[in-house]
């Protein structure tokens, strides 16, 4: 397993996959396969092979049966990526039925802010922004919950992509100003994180209010990974 971690490191995905098929074969403990399968099954999709994506999950899901009551955090990550996966699919509708029956058995918030935040999407693709703005506020009500109550590493994380979410609905309303303040709030959650995402978000906002000049620097400065603080003057 921790080849198979080495191989992904190296931005190696399908080779990273092999190597971790032949520990979960050998004797690699399960929570270590099943915790770097919730990172390769992502970088997979990411990468286009959604058939890796899902041997990955399914590689995940199954060793984590020897990891006992250790394997619950891991488990409740990978039935978060399932959902991601069958979005990617085009069954949004199997995505929002198992990200529901996934929030009736979740108990804590960091997984449930998890599972709104991947139904933004969901919901964007199958209702329009309406219904998936109120999930956006969901999220960051339960990102704020598990950040006071459960100590959550990734609140910050889950609350920012919110807002990324949140400026992409207000944009498409034609909010512009409400939908720079929220991409401001996510940059301001996550400062560490490259720019390039939020100056091709911005640049689209200058787009669609017409200042093509402005979009079209912003859309510049993306291409080359960002530069500054993604901040207009």
């Amino acid at each position: 397993a921790i080849f198979a971690l080495e191989v992904l490191d190296r931005g190696e995905p399908r080779a990273a996959l092999t190597h971790l098929q032949e520990a979960h074969g050998g004797a690699a403990p399960g929570c270590s396969v099943a915790r770097l399968a919730t990172n390769l099954a992502p970088a997979l999709y990411d990468a286009g092979e959604l058939g890796d994506a899902q041997a990955a999950l399914r590689l995940g899901l199954d060793a984590i049966a020897t990891c006992g009551a250790d394997g619950r955090d891991l488990r409740g990550i990978l039935r978060v990526i399932q959902t991601r996966l069958l979005a990617g699919l085009g069954d949004l509708d199997l995505a929002l039925r198992e990200t529901d029956r996934l929030l009736a058995r979740a108990a804590r918030a960091e997984e449930q802010a998890w599972l709104h935040l991947t139904r933004i999407g969901l919901l964007h693709a199958r209702h329009g922004p309406s219904q998936a703005e109120a999930e956006v506020w969901r999220t960051i009500e339960l990102a704020a919950v598990a950040r006071q109550l459960e100590g959550a590493l990734d609140a910050d994380q889950i609350e920012s992509a919110a807002y990324y979410g949140l400026s992409t609905l207000l944009r498409e309303q034609r909010k512009f100003v409400e939908a720079e303040r929220a991409l401001d709030r996510a940059h301001a959650l996550t400062p560490d994180d490259p720019t390039a995402e939020l100056l091709y978000v911005r640049a689209l906002i200058h787009r669609d209010r017409g200042d093509l000049e402005r979009a079209e620097a912003g859309l510049a400065d993306a291409l080359v990974g960002g530069v500054g603080d993604g901040a207009d003057g």
